[in-house]
């Protein structure tokens, strides 16, 4: 009766099972616009930056990058950025993200735009871009940033029990009334 037991429970951690699935939050970028104080004196830009990003907090990890960056230089031709984070070493804390516009002929500017006071987690929300650096490829020099990035978690689909555990589970079912039927006189 004990191994019936044993089989029994077994069988039930087995169906239960389910896999642990990420949270990704698509980040999306409401048209954030970076203010730039030309090389040449009295010279202003303004770029814009649009676009998504899937991103997991949790982990660290992005997927699904779609950006869309127009500036001085014209439209990139490729958009890309290095990483996420959030700073919770110094008060308040706030988010980074590294960006790395590439344009025909292979200039390029980078920036670095932090969202001040908040941190980017699964549970989305809206940040405010507060503070911008040129951080390189550009002798324009970042003056401003306005805008804001609204996190919106995708959804998951719910695990649905496939019809071979069904079957197991009632075949072991089965099993154990035979088990128990044959012990009675």
């Amino acid at each position: 009766m004990k191994a019936i037991h044993q089989s029994f429970i077994a069988l039930s951690l087995l169906c239960s099972a389910t896999a642990a699935q990420a949270q990704l939050v698509t980040w999306t970028f409401d048209n954030l616009k970076i203010t730039e104080r030309g090389a040449t004196r009295g010279s202003q830009f303004v770029d814009t930056l649009t676009g998504t990003i899937d991103y997991d907090a949790d982990t660290g990890v992005s997927s699904n990058v779609n950006l869309n960056f127009t500036g001085f230089l014209g439209t990139a031709t490729s958009t890309s950025f290095s990483n996420f984070w959030n700073v919770v070493s110094v008060s308040p804390n706030y988010s980074v993200f590294n960006l790395q516009a590439t344009f025909a002929g292979g200039k390029y500017i980078s920036y670095s735009i932090d969202f001040g006071g908040a941190l980017l987690t699964n549970a989305g929300g809206t940040l405010n871009a507060s503070r911008i650096q040129t951080a390189g490829g550009s002798s324009n020099l970042a003056t401003s940033v306005t805008g804001s990035i609204t996190g919106v978690a995708v959804p998951t689909a719910s695990p649905v029990p496939e019809p071979e555990m069904a079957w197991l589970f009632g075949a072991g079912l089965l099993g154990i009334a035979a088990l128990s039927k044959r012990r009675q006189p």
